[in-house]
């Protein structure tokens, strides 16, 4: 059997060295999606604009080969699902964009930024992070996906797999997805991608080689996780995986959930079910990468607010962009996915403890009736250390597939049920209610005693 015990690590080396060399050369050539727009829009200045494209041409030619190569298959990612949530989509992109605004910049320049000494993008980034956690598993999290997420758009209609562009214009052509081809022409005014007007030789080649790096960087991202850390057959599971990774699959450089997993890395450092991933790899290495140019380059310098409503726009910003962020990513069908459990897996709940009381009666989508209905959320383990959410229609069916096997609780968790049991049954039949819901049993009146009044008329 292969050994694969060292791909973890590789994965994560792999990822921080190429944050590494994104950071270093964003800082370098100044790269930003709103500064470019911005110098479009106030000064006429396209040369940002032009560098930012140009890296999204490389990326997708890159992303392009890996796939036609057989490399990586960007069938398996997270953003090529059936469904599209349209609704969340167009929400959660105006919301970042308006808090990119506010924040001075996206999550990926806030880093370039907290490395270079700004401490105004670090309040955003915290404030980034904890919002991005809240719309993952939190607060928002509900709104997400009982008010947005459920509009949705299905390819499948058009007779497509997957959302990608290829793969729709092939079935539109009714063509095979080999053969729609993709061009990208960067242009700008009446010159093309290659003429740059600028007397400056140097920053224009500067530029030409920032955006071809950043689209390179992205390409090695996506080589990464979807080849070097693809396992056709995991020898724990006998399942497909993709190491490393948090969503699951395979994975290039993001930067809005990466900051809520990091967050929560920090927090339950001691829990050894949190471990360190391609995405927080990748958030660590653009601050090292962006730090050590701004020294290199002495442009380093400490930076903080000078008014409070500085500080007010920066943090609003920063929680409009993590739930923005999350929200247009269209998470709704990776957490609606449901799985039957391995008998064979040895499922218990993580810690032995009984999560159902906080995370009762999430609003989840039924795939099968294509509605929205209450379920609950079980944080599980199995027996090699892997977590996993698993959910369930009640806490009825929970038992139901522990007693015919579906799951295996630990002994204390049996113990738990068992006292469970004995109290609804002095309680009386047909209550299952959480205790705290239980009616209380008034207590008895103590009977006051007369005494007579000291003051006598």
């Amino acid at each position: 059997m292969k050994d694969v015990s060292h791909l973890p690590a590789l994965v994560t080396g792999l990822a921080f060295l190429l944050a590494t060399v994104f950071g270093a050369v964003a800082t370098r050539v100044n790269f930003c999606t709103m500064g470019a727009i911005s110098d479009v829009v106030n000064f006429g200045d396209k040369r940002r604009l032009r560098m930012w494209l140009l890296a999204i041409a490389v990326a997708i030619a890159g992303a392009a080969a890996l796939q036609i190569a057989g490399l990586v298959d960007l069938s398996k990612t997270l953003y090529t699902g059936n469904r599209v949530s349209w609704l969340s989509l167009a929400v959660g992109g105006f919301l970042f964009g308006f808090g990119m605004t506010l924040g001075s910049g996206c999550g990926s320049k806030s880093l370039i930024r907290v490395g270079g000494g700004n401490l105004k993008s670090l309040i955003v980034l915290v404030f980034f992070a904890i919002s991005a956690y809240m719309t993952l598993k939190g607060l928002f999290a509900l709104w997400r996906t009982m008010a947005l997420d459920p509009l949705r758009f299905d390819v499948a209609a058009l007779g497509a797999k997957t959302s990608d562009v290829p793969t729709i214009l092939a079935r539109a052509r009714r063509g095979r997805r080999d053969q729609a081809v993709v061009s990208v022409r960067v242009r700008g005014g009446d010159r093309g991608a290659g003429c740059w007007p600028t007397a400056n030789s140097a920053r224009r080649a500067r530029w030409s080689f920032g955006g071809i790096v950043i689209g390179a960087v992205i390409v090695g991202g996506w080589y990464v996780s979807g080849h070097i850390g693809y396992l056709p057959e995991d020898p724990a599971t006998l399942e497909e995986k993709f190491v490393a990774t948090n969503s699951g699959r395979a994975e290039s450089f993001s930067y809005t959930a990466p900051l809520a997993y990091l967050l929560e890395l920090l927090i339950y450092w001691t829990d050894q079910s949190r471990v360190l991933t391609f995405g927080i790899a990748g958030v660590l290495g653009m601050l090292v990468g962006s730090a050590a140019m701004a020294i290199a380059t002495r442009t380093f310098r400490w930076e903080g607010f000078t008014t409070t409503e500085d500080l007010v726009n920066h943090v609003a910003g920063g929680i409009l962009m993590g739930f923005g962020g999350v929200t247009a990513l269209g998470l709704y069908d990776r957490a609606g996915t449901l799985r039957r459990l391995d008998a064979g897996a040895g499922l218990v709940p993580r810690g032995g403890r009984d999560r159902r009381r906080l995370r009762c009666g999430a609003q989840v989508p039924d795939v099968a009736a294509g509605s929205v209905r209450r379920m609950i959320i079980f944080d599980l383990t199995c027996g090699h250390g892997h977590r996993f959410e698993g959910w369930f229609a009640s806490a009825d069916d929970f038992e139901r597939q522990a007693k015919a096997v579906m799951v295996a609780l630990s002994r204390l968790r049996r113990r738990e049920r068992r006292a469970r049991a004995v109290r609804e049954s002095a309680r009386g039949p047909g209550d299952r209610r959480c205790a705290a819901a239980w009616p209380k049993t008034p207590k008895p009146k103590r009977k006051r005693s007369r005494r007579a009044c000291p003051r006598t008329s």
